[in-house]
């Protein structure tokens, strides 16, 4: 029997449940990013959990955030050991690594420092505790308990960079490039629609007459429901109720 063929075996198992783990937490990142997005334009109902967007999105998330522990997974299939100084070592240079990546591909959004900081600072503590997590048998040992502390603290600190990711997007979506539309609205939606803040400079006659209002800074859009920026304030129209745009 060849002498290759359990370490083979044992590799493709390991790689195959990092591999299914990898895309839970894809998945989950994803739907929190989301989530945490919407709650901030006020759209929690909007959430639709089966998009596989999800997917791609906190994808991308989790790869940016543990893309330096990349090389780890091939030593732990070969069930390499490491000294505390080695392990050491790996984990400051995984994290300063990290935190550079991070912050600089959050700044270069230009965003205030106070939001690509916390978007490093978040990353760089979840690279950490993953390549504990990797790197030593404190956490993968046989006690279940710190096991369990250790998956938590990593769930946290994957939580808390796909919030603070979507704090940089609401923050984006609220203060970057202006959209500016027109919206032709049914005439049961105009009173409402005034009282919101929105103005018809040009009313047309005629009771069911539909009507065209000013300029407005469309801010988001879903399936279903039109975000818009008026006087500072965010406000939702549903696309039942508008029959078009207009630049």
């Amino acid at each position: 029997m060849d002498n290759n063929n359990p370490t083979t075996i044992d590799a493709v198992k390991l790689v195959l449940g990092y591999a299914s783990v990898l895309a839970a937490l894809a998945y989950g990142m994803g739907i929190a990013e989301e989530s945490s997005f919407l709650a901030h334009l006020g759209l929690t109902r909007d959430l639709n959990v089966a998009d596989p967007v999800h997917f791609g999105y906190g994808g991308l998330l989790l790869a940016g955030t543990l893309w330096p522990l990349a090389f780890v997974v091939p030593l732990r299939a070969q069930r390499a050991t490491f000294s505390r100084r080695a392990v050491v070592s790996i984990l400051i240079a995984c994290c300063a690594v990290e935190f550079v990546f991070a912050f600089y591909f959050t700044i270069i959004a230009h965003v205030w420092i106070r939001h690509a900081l916390k978007v490093a600072v978040y990353a760089t503590v979840a690279c950490a505790w993953c390549g504990i997590f990797l790197l030593t048998d404190y956490v993968r040992g046989r006690n279940l308990w710190r096991q369990f502390v250790g998956l938590i603290i990593i769930l946290i600190a994957l939580y808390n960079v796909a919030a603070s990711v979507s704090d940089v997007r609401a923050w984006l979506t609220k203060h970057g490039k202006d959209d500016r539309i027109r919206l032709l609205v049914t005439s049961d939606v105009v009173p409402a629609a005034q009282q919101m803040g929105l103005s018809f400079p040009h009313p047309q006659p005629g009771e069911r007459s539909a009507q065209l209002s000013d300029e407005v800074n469309l801010v988001y859009e879903n399936e279903r429901t039109y975000v818009i920026q008026v006087n500072g304030r965010f406000v939702h129209l549903s696309k039942d109720k508008v029959l078009g745009t207009v630049p």
